[in-house]
C-alpha cells in the first residue's frame, strides 16, 4: 500500500468508528433521562372497591412507552401470585400528570381488578421506547396493601 492509501485509511477509521461510539453512548444513557418512579402507594380499601393510588414520578423528556400493570395476591405459602393484567401505550410529556383521583381501575385500564379479602401489591413495568434510543425499562413494585370486607356490606 501506497502511504497516501495508509493515511487515508488512517483518517476514515474514526469516522467507521463514529456511529458504534454513538450506539454505545446512548445504550448507556438510563431510562431516568426520561422517567423516573419513586414510589406507587396503594391505599387499603374495600372488596368491591377499586384502592386509591399515589403516585411520585416524574416524565423529564417526551416518548412513548408500553406498561404492564400486575396486581398480585399474597399467598397461604407467602409468595405472590399474579390476580390480574392490565397494560397498554401511551405517549409521554413533562407537561403532563395524573389525574387528582387515582384508583387501581385507572392504573390497569382497561381491566377492572375486582380483589377479594387478602393481601396485594402493584408491580408495574414500563418500556420506555425514546425517539433515537435503543428501549430502556423502569420497573417498581407497589407497598403490601390489604383489601378488607365493607364494615356496614
Amino acid at each position: 500500500m501506497s502511504r497516501n492509501t495508509n493515511l487515508m485509511l488512517l483518517l476514515l477509521l474514526p469516522l467507521a468508528a463514529a456511529p458504534s461510539f454513538v450506539d454505545a453512548y446512548r445504550a448507556v444513557i438510563p431510562a431516568s433521562f426520561w422517567m423516573s418512579v419513586r414510589d406507587v402507594h396503594v391505599s387499603d380499601g374495600y372488596e368491591g372497591r377499586s384502592p386509591k393510588l399515589e403516585v411520585d414520578r416524574e416524565i423529564k423528556k417526551s416518548f412513548t412507552a408500553s406498561w404492564i400493570a400486575e396486581v398480585h395476591a399474597k399467598q397461604e405459602n407467602g409468595k405472590f401470585a399474579t390476580v390480574c393484567t392490565g397494560n397498554g401505550e401511551n405517549l409521554y410529556k413533562p407537561e403532563d400528570s395524573l389525574p387528582q383521583s387515582l384508583d387501581l381501575d385507572w392504573w390497569t385500564y382497561p381491566e377492572r381488578c375486582n380483589l377479594g379479602v387478602g393481601t396485594y401489591r402493584v408491580f408495574t413495568v414500563w418500556n420506555v421506547e425514546p425517539h433515537n434510543y435503543p428501549a430502556k425499562r423502569v420497573e417498581n413494585t407497589s407497598n403490601t396493601f390489604q383489601i378488607a370486607k365493607p364494615p356496614f356490606g
